[in-house]
């Protein structure tokens, strides 16, 4: 099989010239790594391909489950700014070849991430959305007693009556 760069073999799969065969191969010379960088290619492009550009390598990537090197945290920002938000195949992928929890706290790591301009915030949000996954918490003060009445309260003072 002839060297050629992730991009072009990108394009390649977007073009729908090459398949399940070819990417077969290119996994038996190269590896999963460079499996891997030709579909991950299509999401991390800026500024980001059409949905047609994203749609078969992501598919692939849901199907063939390489694995990059690198950890799902690293791997969910690089997409941030290149995610074809409506590609549900991206979230699922991460889902399937690292674990639910895996990917849930990436993205509540990265939602704590003050860096993040508002596309990349609303990338996450869609992260959460494609996979079921509520917006973390913020972690509770200890308790240091009743928590303070708001806004319009009509408790009163004291306990409740059992009358």
């Amino acid at each position: 099989m002839n060297t050629r760069s992730p991009d072009e073999i990108r394009k390649l799969v977007a073009a729908g010239k090459w398949k399940r065969k070819h990417l077969e191969a290119l996994r038996r010379d190269f590896g999963d790594q460079a499996l891997f960088d030709a579909l991950f290619s299509a999401f991390t492009q800026k500024p980001p391909l059409d949905c047609a550009e994203q749609e078969a390598p992501g598919d692939y990537l849901l199907e063939m489950k390489p694995r990059g090197a690198q950890d799902v945290q690293s791997l969910i920002r690089a997409s941030l700014a290149g995610w074809n938000l409506s590609i549900e195949q991206l979230p699922f992928y991460f889902r399937d070849s690292y674990g639910i929890q895996a990917v849930r706290l990436a993205i509540d790591r990265l939602d704590l991430d003050a860096s993040l301009g508002a596309d990349d915030r609303k990338a996450l949000h869609t992260y959460r959305y494609w996979l079921h996954l509520p917006k973390a918490e913020p972690r509770a003060a200890p308790n240091c007693g009743p928590a303070a009445a708001h806004g319009n309260s009509v408790a009163s003072e004291g306990p409740p009556s059992v009358s």
